[in-house]
C-alpha cells in the first residue's frame, strides 16, 4: 500500500465532543446548537469533531460547508452584535456561501442556543482625591511654621503686650539731671525765659 494511502485512511483524532441528541439538536463540548439548516444532509457529527476549533465556541453560529469531501467551518456573529463587522454577522452568510463555497455544495447552519454569559466586571470604589499640598503654594502663601518643628520641641508664644492694646507703645527713655544732697538744681527751658527751682526737703 502506498504511503499516501495510509494518511488518508489514518483516523483522525477528534479536537471536540459532538453528540447528535435530536435530529435538530447537537451538543458540541456540552453546548448546545440547534440545526437551523442542513442543506443535503451536511450535517456529520463525526466530521464536526475533527474539525472543530474552540475559537469557534465564541461565535453565536457555526456555518459548515463541503468541498472536494472536506468540511470547512467558520463562526458567525448574531446580526444584533453591532460590534462585529457586517462581514461576520450571520446575515452576511449568503454572500459568503456565494463567494467562498463551492456553487450547490452541501452546508449547515448551527445556531448556539446556550450562549455564553457575559463577565460580571467587578469595580473597585473609587478613592477620595486628596489635593496634595503644593510647596509653592506653601512658600508663597505663608504655611504655619509650627508643623515643621520637632514634635518634642514646645511652641512659641506669641508676644501679646501688657497693656492689652492692639498695638505696642514705645515710650522714650527721659533724662532727668543728676543732683546730689542738699544741691538745687535749674533747669532752664527755652520758652520764653522760664526757670524751675527743684529743692530736695530734709
Amino acid at each position: 500500500m502506498h504511503q499516501d494511502d495510509d494518511k488518508e485512511t489514518a483516523p483522525v483524532e477528534p479536537r471536540a465532543h459532538v453528540a447528535q441528541v435530536t435530529p435538530t439538536l447537537i451538543t458540541i463540548n456540552s453546548r448546545r446548537y440547534q440545526v437551523a439548516v442542513n442543506h443535503k444532509d451536511a450535517v456529520d457529527t463525526t466530521r464536526i469533531g475533527e474539525r472543530y476549533d474552540e475559537i469557534l465556541g465564541k461565535y453565536d453560529f457555526i456555518v459548515g460547508d463541503w468541498g472536494y469531501e472536506q468540511l470547512r467551518l467558520k463562526g458567525f456573529y448574531a446580526d444584533t452584535n453591532h460590534q462585529a463587522d457586517p462581514d461576520q454577522r450571520i446575515g452576511h452568510v449568503q454572500d459568503y456561501l456565494l463567494e467562498f463555497c463551492n456553487f450547490g455544495c452541501a452546508y449547515f447552519i448551527l445556531e448556539r442556543i446556550d450562549a455564553p454569559e457575559k463577565p460580571v466586571v467587578v469595580r473597585k470604589p473609587r478613592r477620595p482625591r486628596t489635593r496634595q499640598p503644593n510647596p509653592v503654594d506653601e512658600s508663597r502663601y505663608g504655611r504655619d511654621r509650627t508643623d515643621r518643628r520637632h514634635k518634642d520641641e514646645a511652641p512659641r508664644r506669641k508676644h501679646t503686650p501688657r497693656s492689652g492694646k492692639p498695638y505696642a507703645e514705645k515710650r522714650g527713655a527721659t533724662s532727668r539731671p543728676e543732683r546730689g544732697r542738699n544741691e538745687q538744681v535749674h533747669t532752664a527751658g527755652k520758652g520764653h525765659g522760664r526757670h524751675f527751682t527743684v529743692r530736695k526737703t530734709d
